[in-house]
């Protein structure tokens, strides 16, 4: 619960859940082959570089900037295998079931989909037994513990503001910038609607780091609309990724993107809908502090 936590305290136990978190997943991902233990440690991480980058107002200092880079470095060591696990379990597998004969149109391109996949996760597995990986852990692990952070500035009063003032402004400035990134969705291009779902996720992430602090049925309605633009969202962003992956120009390639290009196609307008009526919606956090509030 964060209601009598200053920033600072907030921050490290956002951080260190995040942590606990990539930690879980490790066992997963290094002694079996189940997709989830690779995508809850990019979840991990994607929460901790979105805490990173929502609490910048309050960090500075060239270790905040390595440690990003890390985190970036690790993200992007174990992306391809979540990409692979996606095109074959949530994108190829829907397709081929509702294909006439589509099981056995599509043998070639599972056995090259599988052999991706198993690379992408050597690759993985290579990475988090690294000796660069568990520098990433020890070094972070160090910087919360000596609160780092506090290195760049001559007064600590910004670390010891209560953080139950502080996330409104940190909340609509990830508000505004998701606002920006969505203004007319309907013309924008595949790169523009990437930017705009990573700005969906920084959102999400941001309120479910600071729920503990307003009413849970307010937070959750808002919640639960943007986990599922975000899940919107990301399905256009898989089969943009899917196409990178395996082409579409013929075959079962073409059958599996094709499928699902008719079925993202039904539901444009509606995902279109979707982003606008949330935009227009009032956040809560403001409402709430002018009729109770919580500081």
């Amino acid at each position: 619960m964060l209601a009598d936590a200053t920033v600072e305290q907030a921050l490290v136990l956002i951080l260190r859940h995040c942590l606990a978190h990539l930690r879980a997943n490790q066992s997963v991902l290094l002694e079996t082959d189940e997709p989830g233990g690779v995508h809850q440690m990019r979840v991990a991480l994607r929460r901790m570089r979105s805490a990173f980058r929502l609490f910048r107002p309050y960090l500075s200092g060239a270790r905040y900037g390595a440690l990003g880079g890390e985190m970036k470095w690790l993200t992007s060591r174990l992306e391809a295998a979540r990409d692979w696990d996606v095109l074959r379990h949530q994108l190829v597998a829907p397709a081929m079931a509702a294909s006439a004969g589509g099981e056995g149109a599509c043998d070639a391109l599972l056995s090259r989909i599988d052999k991706a996949r198993h690379e992408a996760r050597r690759a993985a597995r290579d990475a988090v037994r690294s000796p660069r990986y568990g520098r990433f852990l020890a070094d972070i692990d160090g910087w919360i513990a000596h609160r780092a952070w506090r290195d760049a500035v001559a007064d600590g009063s910004p670390f010891d503001a209560s953080m139950t003032a502080a996330a409104g402004p940190l909340l609509t400035g990830c508000r505004d910038r998701m606002a920006a990134r969505g203004r007319g969705f309907a013309a924008q291009s595949p790169a523009q609607r990437h930017r705009l779902r990573i700005a969906v996720k920084r959102l999400r992430y941001a309120t479910d780091f600071f729920a503990s602090l307003y009413d849970h049925q307010v937070v959750e309605p808002f919640a639960s609309r943007l986990a599922a633009l975000q899940d919107s969202l990301g399905y256009g962003n898989d089969i943009a990724v899917a196409r990178r992956l395996i082409g579409s120009s013929s075959g079962a390639a073409a059958m599996v993107l094709d499928w699902h290009d008719r079925v993202s196609a039904r539901s444009e307008a509606e995902l279109a809908g979707d982003v606008d009526g949330f935009m227009a919606r009032e956040p809560y956090w403001p409402w709430l502090r002018r009729l109770s509030p919580l500081s």
